[in-house]
């Protein structure tokens, strides 16, 4: 990268920044934080939310439990290949 000039960069490529880990450790704050400073940039930028995008899903009103994520579940698989 030391002979790379910020010019010669060419943004045709996507990139994907997946933060993962423990509940309440930061990952909302930090990805709001990196897509707020890539946009001041010039440079487009969103967050997707898996958690929030299976809510919307699972619109029933019922809550998902680790039920959900178990492999033998087919009707949590096929809710999780439609959030896919």
């Amino acid at each position: 990268w030391t002979d790379v000039q910020p010019n010669d960069i060419r943004w045709e490529h996507k990139l994907v920044v997946v933060l993962v880990g423990l509940p309440a450790r930061g990952k909302s704050f930090i990805a709001y934080k990196l897509v707020n400073f890539l946009c001041w940039g010039s440079t487009r930028a969103e967050i997707f939310n898996a958690g929030k995008m299976r809510r919307v899903i699972m619109k029933d009103g019922s809550k998902s439990t680790s039920d959900f994520f178990d492999s033998s579940n087919n009707q949590g698989f096929q809710k999780r290949e439609r959030i896919a």
